[in-house]
């Protein structure tokens, strides 16, 4: 990160708090002090026809008839484990997505900068030599982020999850593109913090 940001001409500073008018990279616990506090959406609206399976919110304690997919809904990472939960295991009260299990057997990483995907990045699946599928989205005017889609074991192409710009692994291979995304991303970041207010 530090070669590509010196690639591009843009000084690297370390320091233990975030400074004001410079990007924030580091954990995400780190960067939510400069991004702010904003609510977290894996799933926005304009990718509700991805979906390929149901999902709902539930604060209430999950009893499970049938394996499930439990995802934590209060971070963009926590410490419990998004898995399938078996109806005979026991899952603390807390706040979570939840839907159908799916079977992904491919899955591909986009790195959408003010509404254009930068490029992309294998994931994990079956064949990391696999291009990721051109999807045709029309992407927001403003959004960044790194969005994840997979191909189900039906052949549907589904959305996995989008997380917002800050934190997010590199799949590409070329850094200066993943340099050049974060600081898109950064100037960006106001579409997410807009949820709130919509």
């Amino acid at each position: 990160m530090v070669s590509s940001a010196a690639a591009l001409g843009v000084e690297v500073v370390w320091d233990k708090v975030p400074r004001e008018g410079w990007v924030s990279l580091g954990t995400v616990e780190w960067c939510w002090m400069s991004f702010g506090e904003h609510r977290i959406d894996f799933f926005p609206g304009f990718l509700s026809g991805w979906m390929c399976r149901s999902w709902h919110r539930t604060t209430r304690r999950i009893d499970a008839h049938c394996p499930l997919f439990v995802k934590s809904a209060k971070g963009w990472k926590t410490n419990f484990v998004s898995r399938v939960v078996e109806p005979s295991e026991m899952v603390p009260l807390g706040d979570y997505w939840v839907s159908e299990v799916v079977e992904f057997v491919q899955e591909w990483r986009y790195y959408v900068a003010n509404g254009r995907v930068v490029t992309t990045g294998w994931y994990q699946g079956e064949d990391e030599d696999e291009p990721a599928p051109e999807l045709g989205i029309e992407w927001p005017e403003g959004f960044s982020g790194a969005v994840d889609f997979g191909r189900l074991d039906d052949g549907r192409i589904a959305l996995v999850e989008c997380h917002a710009p800050f934190a997010c692994g590199w799949y590409g291979e070329n850094h200066r593109d993943y340099a050049e995304w974060l600081l898109e991303g950064w100037k960006n970041r106001e579409w997410w913090l807009s949820l709130d207010k919509g």
